[in-house]
């Protein structure tokens, strides 16, 4: 008995029918192609890259668009701006191709978004240090100015201490010499000019 209930439960049990693809699969089907079309991209030259942009651009599908957001994203080609136009309509595109590779763009979207606002604050940085240069050197200039005025004051402080010197130092008198002596033992002859 036990033998039967087997037998026909598993011949009442059918085989799972063939549905639609599930949006899993499809997201990895679209993982797999991006990806494949990536590690296709690595080894293209700048001639090869102009070539595949110039033949995706005459397609609007959201595969187009993703896959020319990625040669925007290569180095040989980086133009950030294009990549993330090109990110964001595929986002808007509420077709199943665009919403099977929705979270890729998303994930590269966020990226480039990280990327430009490094590169502007980059940018900025860039800016203020050579703002800082400028100041720094017309700073050294004035410095510079500042010491030559300074060396040219002490100079002349320097000349006006050795006139000051020069001023008060004694003048040298000419030796006195003793009136001249008549013959030993002598004394000056007396004023003998008459009385009136």
């Amino acid at each position: 008995m036990a033998t039967l209930l087997l037998v026909t439960g598993c011949a009442t049990i059918a085989p799972a029918p063939q549905t639609a693809p599930t949006p899993m699969r499809e997201e990895g089907e679209a993982a797999a192609r991006v990806l494949a079309f990536q590690r296709g991209m690595q080894t293209l030259g700048a001639a090869e890259l102009a070539r595949e942009r110039r033949r995706l651009s005459a397609d609007r599908g959201a595969w187009s668009k993703m896959q020319l957001a990625l040669l925007a994203l290569h180095p040989r080609s980086l133009n950030l701006l294009r990549a993330r136009a090109l990110l964001d309509s595929v986002l808007a595109a509420p077709d199943t191709e665009a919403q099977s590779l929705h979270d890729f763009a998303r994930l590269l979207l966020e990226q480039v978004n990280e990327r430009l606002r490094l590169e502007a604050l980059n940018e900025r940085q860039a800016q203020q240090l050579e703002r800082g240069t400028s100041q720094l050197e017309q700073a050294s200039a004035q410095v510079e100015e500042l010491r030559s005025r300074a060396d040219a004051l002490q100079r002349k402080l320097d000349a006006l201490a050795q006139i000051e010197r020069d001023l008060s130092a004694p003048s040298p008198q000419p030796p006195t010499s003793p009136p001249p002596a008549g013959p030993a033992g002598s004394t000056p002859p007396e004023d003998r000019t008459p009385l009136r």
